[in-house]
């Protein structure tokens, strides 16, 4: 903890924009530093209603504001909020102890496992090392500790890799531009780096399933993850075979693992109006010449008339509903609609985290009872 004028001398021209991080408390120092321009540090006193301050080489009393004598300390649960949402880390703020000098603030991205990440604010090296047992107890296993910056790393790199963990300086991940937290372009690698992960040249157009629950995407641009769904396992298949028609219910069929036929009882679209014509056109001929030539005709041919007329029959009886209005395949239009909006939903989720790939898969991905991907340019896609 500080006063006000001892944080602003510390961060200089970034304390203004980095005033929210900054708590006000009702404690108040020994001794605070009236003048910059001199080290003279001014003896404190609260005389109840006023503050004083008295410089014991004078012998000057002064009375100063309670804003200007105050101790202020670090909001870490705020500063671990904003981090966490900069890198798009998981929150879980949790303060070990009774101060908020050692606190668990998140996760990482399951590419580092989910491991735990804490947020430590030590100078001394024997505090440092307390912080670092306390962190391993409550981690359980492989965690990365940060500190504000890597003055107080040197000594205790060593204890935290001793106790299962990592650590990196928070100023190694980000900087500060116009008051906002900004993530290193390279921060990610940093951490592979640190976890003793070699970093990999990431394909620029991927939508790879991690684990079960979820999948790492990109288009050209920075991985980001979504969660696994039935969308997201559609538009894997279907960025897998570009220019192929894929039947909504084949695509059921892929996921739930159970055959296509099986599963809806028909692999087909319902009939069209020209099929239904054709098929009119048919019944009428094949009544026509049992009508007119049935003497005629041997058994045999009679036979294979009357079962061709019952199959055509049937068939135009369950196509058409009331007024003779065409009725949909009910299993191959619950297969469109489902898939349809199975994936419509994944494209929307992709959306909330780049717009780009989003617009690219809407306007590519023809939906329908037969999905079809038409890129204009076929992309490395690694699934």
């Amino acid at each position: 903890m500080d006063v006000e004028g001892g944080w602003r001398k510390r961060l200089g021209t970034e304390f203004e924009s980095l005033r929210r991080f900054f708590l006000a408390t009702n404690r108040l120092p020994c001794s605070i530093q009236l003048d910059e321009n001199t080290a003279v540090h001014w003896r404190i006193r609260d005389d109840g209603d006023r503050i004083l301050a008295r410089n014991d080489e004078t012998y000057e009393i002064r009375e100063v504001d309670r804003r200007v004598a105050e101790l202020h300390r670090v909001n870490v649960r705020q500063l671990a909020q904003e981090v966490c949402s900069t890198f798009d880390w998981t929150d879980a703020f949790e303060q070990l102890g009774r101060t908020q000098h050692v606190c668990r603030i998140g996760r990482l991205p399951l590419e580092f496992d989910r491991a735990t990440v804490f947020f430590v604010i030590r100078r001394r090296c024997e505090d440092m090392i307390r912080a670092i047992d306390a962190v391993a107890r409550s981690a359980s296993g492989p965690f990365l500790m940060l500190t504000p910056t890597g003055d107080t790393l040197a000594n205790s790199l060593a204890w935290a890799e001793r106790s299962g963990g990592h650590a990196l300086a928070l100023t190694e991940l980000l900087s500060i531009a116009d008051g906002k937290l900004r993530a290193e372009a390279n921060w990610r690698a940093t951490v592979q780096r640190a976890f003793g992960i070699e970093p990999e040249q990431s394909p620029a157009y991927q939508f790879r399933l991690i684990g079960k629950k979820y999948r790492m995407a990109a288009f050209d641009c920075e991985p980001f993850v979504i969660k696994e769904t039935p969308g997201s396992f559609y538009l894997a298949a279907i960025l897998g075979s570009p220019r192929q028609a894929i039947r909504a219910t084949y695509l059921e069929s892929m996921r739930s693992g159970i055959n296509e036929i099986a599963k809806t009882g028909s692999v087909g679209a319902p009939i069209d109006e020209e099929c239904r014509r054709q098929y009119g056109l048919r019944l009428q001929d094949i009544v026509t010449e049992l009508k007119e030539h049935s003497a005629d005709l041997g058994e045999e041919r009679l036979s294979q008339l009357h079962h061709e007329r019952d199959i055509l029959m049937q068939t135009l009886n369950s196509a058409t509903g009331l007024g003779g209005k065409l009725r949909e395949n009910s299993d191959a239009d619950r297969a469109r609609k489902a898939v349809g909006v199975a994936i419509r939903r994944s494209i929307k989720e992709i959306r909330v985290n780049h717009e780009p790939m989003a617009d690219y898969l809407a306007a590519t991905i023809k939906l329908g009872f037969e999905i079809t991907y038409t890129p204009p340019a076929d992309l490395n896609w690694h699934l």
